[in-house]
């Protein structure tokens, strides 16, 4: 079993790092390959180049390996603060990127761009971890 656990905060000493070492572990412990990535840590660049137009491939390789470990993840996680109320800007470009056509959902035979797509994630749970510091 293989877990993708993604982390888009900064700071190694926040929560959000603390959180997901924490569930790194217990999945481990579980028997899962767990495929961490730090955003900020490995320099992940959020920006969607003109070449991705098509949303089908990337030149970046650090873009194809999140990609490949999405693919054959059997559980998501992601860990991030909110600010502004709103996810990191890293972990937007993260998901335009990395959830796209043929990795994440694609159409079936004869179907256009406007027709209804189907999910191609082998995955069958994801979690968000988000965290603020705004009363509730």
């Amino acid at each position: 079993m293989q877990a993708l656990s993604v982390v888009a905060h900064p700071t190694p000493t926040s929560f959000s790092h603390a959180m997901a070492r924490a569930a790194n572990e217990a999945l481990r412990d579980l028997g899962y390959i767990v495929n961490f990535h730090d955003l900020y840590a490995e320099g992940f660049d959020p920006i969607h180049a003109v070449g991705e137009a098509q949303n089908i491939d990337s030149t970046d390789p650090l873009v194809e390996l999140h990609c490949g470990q999405l693919a054959n993840a059997d559980i998501v996680l992601v860990f991030h603060p909110n600010w502004w109320s709103q996810p990191p800007a890293i972990l937007k470009g993260w998901i335009d990127r990395v959830f796209r056509l043929n990795t994440a959902y694609g159409y079936p035979p004869g179907a256009g761009l406007d027709g209804e797509p189907i999910g191609l994630l082998r995955a069958n749970a994801a979690f968000v971890f988000n965290t603020s510091n705004t009363p509730l």
